[in-house]
């Protein structure tokens, strides 16, 4: 049962910021349908911070009327908060595979910093991590897979998605806000990045007698022809895209070097 509550006593939680602020016009549109018809879904809460409802606790509070809430009730963890977050706006937003591409790999350092939680928590129970008879530690199995496969989930896109979302975001910021709002495709971003590195490959210099340049671009496009044979299981698909990442890392390593940066 909900209550009715000041939404000056109520903050955001930062879990709230994976997602975009609704556009100006939209939130004027949403603003006039509150006076019209009230708030129709509460606000969910946890501790005293909002986890859901962002923008119905902003027009209550631009609108100077009290703002009904109800408690969270789930995993108050902060993977669990992290995972109820995500599952509100989706259910309720109407999102593109590119845009829900890009938030995962928005989300991403979340997922990676929950795997690690659970890898520490594996490791005090199961005495991994501990140093063994020669002294030396016994390495983990990095949790960043798992964190990928994590967030490709929640946001219901593919491992694939997460890389070039990840790869766009690393090169372009602008060009991901683009994605992020619908103004274009998360595979047509990703093919502009390609396309400039390309490009740069050209502009400082390189040479057939760079053997690490081509070696890398003849990988990478290897990879890139192999993530179009289908048919794929999920397994291929994320070994793939883990694959593409290394290579363009790689890569673009060895352009700085080459042009100085």
């Amino acid at each position: 049962m909900s209550a009715a509550q000041n939404p000056s006593q109520l903050e955001l939680h930062p879990l709230t910021n994976l997602f975009p602020r609704m556009p100006a016009a939209e939130f004027r549109d949403f603003l006039e349908d509150i006076q019209r018809h009230g708030i129709r879904q509460p606000v969910i809460v946890h501790a005293g911070k909002i986890i859901d409802g962002r923008h119905r606790w902003e027009a209550c509070r631009e609108l100077g009327i009290r703002c009904p809430v109800d408690s969270y009730l789930g995993d108050a963890s902060h993977e669990g908060l992290l995972r109820a977050v995500i599952s509100y706006n989706l259910r309720r937003r109407h999102l593109t595979a590119s845009q829900r591409g890009m938030l995962a790999a928005e989300a991403l350092p979340q997922f990676e910093a929950a795997a690690r939680e659970r890898q520490q928590a594996a490791g005090r129970a199961h005495g991994r991590g501990q140093s063994n008879s020669s002294g030396r530690v016994r390495p983990e199995l990095s949790g960043s897979k798992r964190a990928r496969d994590d967030a490709a989930k929640a946001f219901e896109v593919g491992a694939r998605s997460v890389a070039y979302a990840k790869r766009v975001r690393k090169a372009d910021p602008e060009l991901a806000g683009k994605v992020l709002r619908g103004e274009k495709t998360l595979r047509a971003a990703d093919r502009e990045v390609t396309q400039r590195q390309k490009v740069k490959v050209e502009e400082i210099g390189a040479r057939p007698s760079d053997g690490r340049l081509r070696l890398l671009t003849r990988a990478l496009r290897m990879v890139r022809e192999a993530q179009l044979i289908e048919p794929k299981t999920e397994e291929t698909v994320r070994c793939l895209a883990e694959l593409e990442e290394l290579v363009c890392k790689a890569l673009d390593a060895v352009l700085a070097t080459r042009s100085g940066c």
